[in-house]
This record gives structure tokens, C-alpha cells and sequence, in this order.
């Protein structure tokens, strides 16, 4: 699978609880940070929204 995913596409990714999702905060920068990590509250064939995750995420991070 391309990891490169279209911003408005639906893509069918599997993700295992416990599994980590990371994003880089400044585009191209190399360091990355966890966005969140996958536990119950997920539910299976669930549509993640991740545009307004990073931005949720960013503002956090720019607070701390």
C-alpha cells in the first residue's frame, strides 16, 4: 500500500489496538509525533476525519 495517501480520499487501512499513528507537525520536518494511538473506543469500519485530528493535534502541541 502507497503511504502517501489523497487528503480527500476514503482510504481502507487496518490498524491493530495499541498500534500508533504518527504525523510530521511541520510537513518535511523529520521529527514526527504520535497523533493518537488506537484503543477500543475505535470501532471497526470507522471513518477517521485525520485533517481535523493533526489540526486538533497541532493546536495541543503549540499550547504545551
Amino acid at each position: 500500500m502507497n503511504p502517501n495517501l489523497n487528503p480527500m480520499s476514503n482510504s481502507g487501512v487496518s490498524l491493530n489496538i495499541g498500534q500508533k499513528v504518527y504525523f510530521y507537525p511541520n510537513g518535511t520536518s523529520k521529527i514526527r509525533e504520535l497523533l493518537f494511538t488506537i484503543d477500543e473506543s475505535f470501532q471497526q469500519d470507522q471513518v477517521l476525519e485525520i485533517d481535523q485530528l493533526i489540526e486538533k493535534r497541532k493546536k495541543e502541541l503549540k499550547a504545551n
